[in-house]
């Protein structure tokens, strides 16, 4: 039992957040005034406590705090005292007091407040929530029964800890010297009985009568131009005049509020000036064009108050496009009642003057505010345009998408760089643009990059390719430096490029290519000097040998021509000529080391054939 009694709220707090909401429904939802609640010697105070900045209206604020605690209909209550006061003040500057059952009589005791500010504003809607609760007030008193209320009722009779340091609070206030307040004189007016003798009472009557008449008449002939002569209207006709010069003479501010200050105290010696004074009626017709000048003056202090008040707001610029259009719609308030001045009103010149300079006040005010709109305009439309640029650079590969990033960041930094001085958005700006043109450069150098890693794979594809071509015609020198271009153009490839991922396995391609075309190249390099050492031996008159030569065999086959004048040669020499016979073995000899030393220096086997083509001797491993 005791922990559950520990963690239960309060019913004094339970109180205070009901008369919260209930107050927040009738206008206070936007106000910080604070409700707490305490009992002192039988009585519920309440006291709402608000902010200095805050000023309320004492007597509709506690008509609407009454009106809650009756809406709420706190149980075992019978008298409740209401505290307004300021937060950080010892002392309330407004009081009220009623009573909850039609037994005991209300009574009321407001308090002026001593801030010096006494036009307190209240919302509209509370205003209107007053009057209708001062009717449910005034009906609901008489008709509630305490008893039948049994879900919306409060038990407060007894108080927890919170409730104690409440009490030390209220007690404070209600102790306090100076305060009208005294929760403890709440009691109960009851109803006593006098006798009168009606001959007394006829006489007081009476009395009472004839010296009221009496007071009164003294009263009305003491009263401004009743009997004698009317200084309040000389003087009033003086102050006019006075008033009149003044605004001529100077056209400033301080005149035309030296101005209103004597024709106010002309119009108060006019409404001074009774009814029944024979001065009334051309008072009440000089009364009314005063305060019709009254009102051309006060239109013009209040078009100056709003242009100070605009004036300052637009110093220290740069501000926003919203402080802009405050300060903007400032200028035409102020404007506004100067346009409504008639001519032949003595401040029409000063109005004309300051309406003339107010008007170009709203037009540099209208500037600047669409500079800042456009400034903010163009931010924006920079930043998006960077945040998507930023994505887009995440995937960028391609020189392609490189040149669209590099577009994007370049319009980010125009854009920014066309944002007029002056301007919030300008001083942001200012910060944004180093980065964006950091951006921009490197999104230059990365397309630059990827173009030329783009070029030196195309170029070094393109060369493979005539490569290829050349290999199949067995042109091996072409192929050679064909492949050579390709691998050269591979290796130029930069390696922080996309095409680099493209590129590396072809290096090691190319480069096997390279190493076999050329010692394809060298063998042909090799067969050719054979053949062309073929061509010397062979030739001859007549032509000693034809030949063919591939990578594996050179065959040799000699001429019918020759193999015939060797023969003829030989036999014509006989036994008788050794010497022409020898020379045909030495000339046989000469062609066996020759042949023999081509097929050498080629690495190829030689088979010779004679001339009917059979073969008659071989060189080397014939593969």
């Amino acid at each position: 039992m005791k922990t559950a009694t520990a963690t239960r709220r309060s019913n004094l707090q339970i109180l205070e957040e009901d008369l919260q909401q209930q107050l927040q429904a009738v206008g206070f939802q936007n106000l910080p005034l604070q409700i707490s609640c305490s009992f002192v010697e039988e009585t519920l105070m309440v006291v709402g406590e608000h902010p200095p900045s805050l000023t309320l209206k004492a007597s509709p604020t506690l008509t609407a705090i009454q009106s809650a605690i009756v809406t709420l209909q706190p149980r075992y209550i019978q008298q409740v005292g209401i505290c307004l006061k300021l937060a950080g003040q010892k002392h309330p500057y407004a009081f009220h007091s009623f009573s909850m059952e039609p037994s005991f009589l209300s009574r009321a005791s407001i308090s002026k407040s001593r801030v010096k500010n006494n036009s307190a504003i209240v919302p509209v809607s509370l205003q209107r929530e007053n009057r209708s609760t001062e009717v449910e007030e005034k009906e609901g008193t008489e008709t509630v029964d305490l008893d039948s209320i049994q879900e919306e009722s409060y038990d407060i009779s007894a108080s927890s800890n919170y409730q104690e340091s409440i009490i030390v609070q209220a007690a404070e206030i209600s102790e306090s010297d100076g305060n009208p307040f005294d929760a403890n004189d709440l009691q109960p007016v009851t109803k006593k009985s006098f006798r009168f003798s009606l001959v007394a009472l006829i006489w007081v009557i009476g009395a009472g009568t004839v010296t009221a008449l009496l007071l009164s008449f003294a009263y009305a002939l003491t009263r401004p131009c009743v009997i004698g002569k009317c200084t309040a209207f000389a003087d009033a006709q003086q102050l006019n005049q006075q008033s009149v010069k003044t605004l001529k003479a100077k056209k400033t501010i301080n005149s035309v509020e030296e101005a209103q200050g004597k024709l106010n105290q002309a119009i108060v010696n006019l409404e001074a000036i009774p009814f029944w004074s024979p001065r009334y009626s051309e008072a009440q017709k000089q009364l009314q064009n005063y305060r019709v000048q009254k009102n051309n003056l006060d239109s013009v202090l209040a078009a100056v108050k709003r242009a100070k008040s605009a004036s300052l707001k637009s110093q220290n610029p740069p501000h926003s496009a919203e402080n802009w259009m405050e300060i903007k719609s400032l200028w035409q308030d102020a404007i506004a009642p100067l346009i409504k001045i008639p001519k032949d009103s003595p401040v029409y010149p000063f109005s004309q003057s300051k309406l003339k300079e107010y008007k170009g006040n709203l037009a540099a005010a209208n500037k600047r505010l669409l500079a800042e709109q456009q400034g903010e305009k163009k931010l924006n439309s920079a930043q998006n345009t960077a945040r998507i640029t930023e994505a887009r650079e995440g995937v960028a590969q391609l020189p392609e998408s490189w040149q669209k990033v590099q577009s994007d960041w370049q319009t980010s930094v125009t854009m920014l760089g066309s944002i007029p001085k002056g301007t919030t958005a300008y001083e942001q700006a200012k910060v944004l643009l180093p980065k964006y043109e950091t951006k921009l450069a490197k999104a230059r150098d990365r397309k630059t990059i990827e173009e030329i890693a783009e070029d030196s794979y195309t170029q070094s594809v393109t060369a493979a390719a005539q490569a290829r071509i050349f290999e199949q015609r067995k042109g091996w020198f072409q192929a050679s430096e064909y492949w050579q271009n390709a691998l050269t153009y591979a290796q130029e490839v930069p390696t922080t490029t996309s095409y680099y991922v493209k590129a590396r396995p072809l290096i090691a391609s190319y480069k096997a290519s390279l190493q076999e075309v050329k010692a394809k190249l060298q063998v042909e390099r090799v067969l050719l000097k054979a053949r062309n050492d073929l061509d010397k031996v062979c030739n001859g008159s007549p032509k000693v040998c034809d030949f063919t030569i591939s990578d594996n065999l050179i065959a040799v086959q000699m001429t019918p021509g020759y193999v015939q004048k060797l023969q003829q040669t030989f036999l014509k020499a006989g036994d008788k000529d050794a010497k022409t016979r020898q020379g045909v073995e030495k000339h046989l000899q000469t062609l066996q080391v020759a042949l023999e030393a081509i097929s050498d220096n080629a690495g190829v086997p030689l088979k010779l054939y004679d001339a009917e083509g059979k073969a008659i001797g071989i060189h080397g491993a014939v593969r």
